[in-house]
């Protein structure tokens, strides 16, 4: 069984780095989930969304989000997807724009892709729990929110969301301004696949998760994929590439709290191996 995925998005990385594009990097993680995602109707679709604010680029940046807002949340009734909110469907793009609901984070790319078609330059905010957007040229910090219609948010809100969310949390000063800040593109587009494996994860899908793995492997987002994408690939019988990960994960962090129940794992692996 092939669980090979496309190189495309390890093309991007290599071509621009942490520096992606953000459609382009959608695109390839909906591909390596749903061969069917044409990447030009993508690219159509943004572009329409952007000419159809009526806006050209080098649009006073608020003005033109004030008509982003209309024209995505208005005309286009984009929202985002509260009964089904762990659906595949909210990580890829084309389906976030076939259907007009995505979850935050995507709701967020699509904003900012049509932002970017004007000259409006949005960065990608990594809260817990919720991803937002920081517009680049205001000189305080506030934050757009896609997942409620484009609500504009103050810090103090973002801390009463947080708050709500993580009652019993406890940071300093300098952890909460980290949360603040703009996430890269690459940071950005591994977000989405995270939340693309806890989908698959949750629906028990293994092989959906080993695909999930293996593009945030290509991101480089910690040795844990390598744990997971080995995890997977045993649960679907493939015992000698998930022995390959599993050994990797813990030569490369061999003080896991997990390294035991791993290093059994393995065990077991090496008895199937053998025929035992």
């Amino acid at each position: 069984m092939s669980h090979t995925i496309s190189t495309r998005l390890a093309d991007l990385v290599a071509a621009h780095g942490d520096d992606l594009p953000l459609d382009q990097g959608a695109i390839a993680v909906a591909m390596n989930e749903d061969p069917a995602c044409d990447p030009a109707a993508v690219v159509d679709d943004l572009d329409t969304l952007a000419k159809a604010t009526g806006h050209s680029p080098g649009v006073a940046p608020g003005r033109g989000m004030g008509r982003i807002n209309e024209v995505l949340f208005r005309r286009f009734e984009f929202q985002g997807d509260q009964d089904n909110y762990h659906h595949v469907d909210n990580s890829l793009i084309h389906r976030v724009l076939g259907r007009r609901r995505g979850m935050p984070i995507t709701l967020s790319l699509v904003y900012a892709e049509v932002a970017r078609r004007l000259d409006i330059h949005l960065d990608g905010v990594g809260f817990p729990g919720h991803f937002v957007l920081r517009p680049r040229h205001s000189e305080s910090p506030v934050f757009i929110d896609p997942f409620h219609q484009g609500r504009v948010l103050q810090e103090d809100q973002l801390w009463g969301l947080f708050e709500k969310t993580y009652p019993d949390a406890t940071i300093t000063e300098r952890a909460w301004q980290a949360m603040l800040a703009p996430v890269s593109n690459a940071s950005f587009i591994a977000r989405i696949c995270r939340n693309l494996k806890a989908s698959h994860a949750m629906s028990q899908d293994a092989a959906g998760v080993a695909r999930a793995s293996r593009m945030l492997m290509i991101l480089s987002d910690g040795p844990e994929q390598y744990r997971d994408l080995g995890l997977a690939l045993s649960n679907l019988g493939e015992t000698a590439e998930a022995t390959d990960a599993l050994a990797t994960y813990l030569a490369t962090v061999p003080d896991a709290e997990d390294a035991a129940a791993i290093t059994a794992r393995l065990s077991m692996l090496s008895l199937q191996r053998s025929g035992r």
